[in-house]
């Protein structure tokens, strides 16, 4: 019995240790997620690509600003490669299927 009540106040304590570090996390996804969308704002463009040059001189698309239906990422882009898609990058191109 002594087992049992132990077994539930530690299972209490962890459930509410779980759900207060959920409003942590969350705030965090969001100010990441925030930042991530700002720098889609900005950046370097080359046709129809918007993207930012990152510290090792590799590129990460942040926006697309085409019509076309179907899209191969190009491997690099002005010179530079491309390692990376950013956050909602094509978030606005619904002619986008592929």
């Amino acid at each position: 019995m002594k087992a049992k009540k132990i077994l539930a106040v530690l299972l209490s304590v962890i459930m509410v240790c779980a759900a207060a570090a959920l409003p942590a996390g969350a705030a965090q996804i969001s100010e990441s997620a925030a930042g991530a969308a700002a720098v889609a704002k900005s950046g370097e463009t080359s046709g129809d690509y918007t993207y930012s040059v990152n510290s090792d001189g590799t590129v990460t698309i942040t926006g697309y600003n085409g019509s076309a239906t179907e899209l191969t990422i190009p491997k690099k882009i002005d010179g530079k490669s491309v390692t990376s898609i950013g956050y909602e990058a094509f978030e606005d191109c619904e002619s986008l299927t592929s």
